[in-house]
This record gives structure tokens, sequence and C-alpha cells, in this order.
């Protein structure tokens, strides 16, 4: 069996297991008519709650689709002999769209499987690819500005300093929006929100990473990608949606104080596995070691704590 032909099973898969998914949520009642994407229902009561609205709305998924798939054939395109690639390039993104989108979905199924929470899941995980995008732009930027200024090489403070900043400010951003909705109102709503927002930033990224690293490929990078990556992107963001949520539950309001806090703890988690990553590349590349042990391990511990977290609040 070739690699297209496992990416089209995946795919299949994937597409069947939303739908079912999907169609448990919807009962007897309407998700959304023709008429209402069309000509939305705008009437909001404040600007900030505004915003969220966008996020949550069918328009803006089809332009977040829109602007990743652009953004990604773009380099796509720049792939030398992609004739002789392109099933690796279709295996590759096939299988990270599939999870990306799955293990939100599954969190939520298994928790709170109704229509409102379902728009935060989608909408989450359309602002986290777009979030990916912006963040390729300002660490791009910010690399070539602190190399023009200080004439030295600066890939070691981009990765445990720049990035993780931008980052996580940037998806911490998105839950901090679509907590002005009145519906998200809990801890549970934050976990949701900020897991769905990292899983689609690194959906994006993921897929960034594969297509920039050809001709070179390798499954066991896939797999790493997937799991241990996909997973602590979405870590890092719940961490500040849990922090998010919380505030909003214990006081009814989405003080920006509390954003604050989200971001810091986001970022401190973020710094963490990378420093942990650099020191499993260290021990596997330079002194042997067989195997990564401790970015994986922080990864397990991180997901134990967040289904902690969603199981204590399931049927509140």
């Amino acid at each position: 069996m070739d690699y297209v032909t496992i990416a089209i099973y995946v795919s299949m898969i994937t597409a069947t297991l939303m739908t079912l998914a999907i169609a448990t949520s919807l009962k007897s009642s309407i998700y959304i008519s023709l008429r209402n994407l069309i000509f939305p229902n705008t009437q909001i009561n404040n600007v900030k709650e505004e915003a969220g609205f966008i996020i949550l709305h069918p328009l803006f998924w089809i332009v977040s689709l829109g602007v990743s798939s652009l953004f990604l054939i773009s380099f796509i395109l720049q792939i030398k002999n992609l004739d002789i690639v392109f099933e690796w390039v279709f295996f590759s993104c096939a299988i990270i769209f599939s999870l990306s989108i799955l293990y939100p979905m599954v969190l939520w199924y298994l928790n709170r499987k109704y229509v409102e929470s379902l728009k935060y899941v989608i909408g989450g995980i359309s602002f986290g690819s777009l979030a990916a995008i912006t963040a390729y732009f300002i660490n791009t930027i910010s690399t070539l500005l602190m190399q023009t200024i200080s004439g030295f090489e600066t890939g070691i403070v981009l990765v445990f300093i720049v990035a993780p900043l931008f980052e996580e400010i940037i998806k911490v951003t998105g839950i901090y929006i679509l907590a002005e909705r009145k519906y998200f109102n809990d801890i549970y709503d934050g976990i949701i929100v900020g897991f769905s927002i990292g899983c689609g930033f690194a959906l994006l990224e993921n897929m960034f990473y594969i297509v920039t690293k050809i001709p070179s490929f390798s499954l066991e990078i896939l797999i790493f990608r997937i799991f241990y990556s996909t997973l602590a992107h979405a870590s890092f963001s719940t961490f500040g949606g849990i922090i998010i949520g919380k505030g909003k539950q214990d006081t009814g309001q989405n003080k920006f104080v509390v954003y604050i806090m989200a971001i810091m703890v986001s970022l401190m988690a973020h710094m963490a596995f990378n420093i942990l990553a650099m020191i499993d590349v260290i021990n596997v590349e330079l002194l042997g070691a067989d195997f990564y042990m401790f970015s994986p391990v922080i990864v397990i511990v991180m997901i134990i704590f967040i289904i902690a977290s969603t199981w204590n609040k399931k049927g509140v």
C-alpha cells in the first residue's frame, strides 16, 4: 500500500468520525442555516464579544483554510522534483491534518458534546492556523532584526525566548478574545479553546516543517511531530485557557491581568519543553542515547494534567 492510498484512507476515516461526532450533537436541531452563514446575526453586546463572534463564524473558518492552504502551497511549489516526493508530502499533510483535528474533537466528544462548544473547537483550530502564519512572519522579522543589530547568529535566542514568547502571546490572545463570549464561562471552556488553538497552530507548523525539510524526510520525525509536537503546543495554550477559564468562572469577568498571567504560564511551559527537547537532542546526537526521554515525559505529564482537569469538570 503506497503513501497516497494510506493518506486517502486516513482522510476518509477522519471525515467519517467527524461526521458521526457532529451528528450526535445536532440531534433534531439545525446547526447553522445557509442564510445565517451568508447573513449572520450581528447583534452583539460589545466590540470584544463581536471579535469572538468572528472567530466562531464559518466564514472565518473558510478564510483560515484558504489562507493556510495558500501559505503551504507557496512553499510546496518551491520543492525541486515535486513529482518524486509528492506521495510523501500528500501522506504527511493528510496525517498531520487528520490528527490535529481529531485530538480536540475527541476531547470535545468525551466531555460536553454540544453544538456551542463544537464551534469553539473549529474556531480554535482555524485561529491557531492563522496564528502559526502570523508567528512565522514575526519570528522571521525578529531574527533578521536581531542579527542585523548584534551581528551574531541568534538561533538559540529565537528557539528559547523569541519564538515561545510571540507564539504564546498570539495563542493566548485568541483564548482571551473568545472568553468575552457569554458561553465561555468556566475552566472546561478554557481547556477546549486552548487545546483547539494549540492543535491548529501545530497543524500548520508541522506541515511547514515537513515541507521545508524535503528532500530529507523521515517517518520517525513525522511521528514525533504529530504526537509530541502537536500535543505539546496544545498543552501550552491549554494552560493559558485554564487560567482564563478559572478567572471567568470565579469572577464572571474576563480580566486583563488574568490574560497576562495566562501568557506567563503558557510561556514558561513552552520554554521548559524547548529546554528539555534540546537536552534530548544533545543526549541522542552527541552522547549516543538511544531515544528522546525528557520531552516525551513532560508532554505525557501535561496531557495527564489536562485530562484530569476535564474529568474534574465533566458533567458540570
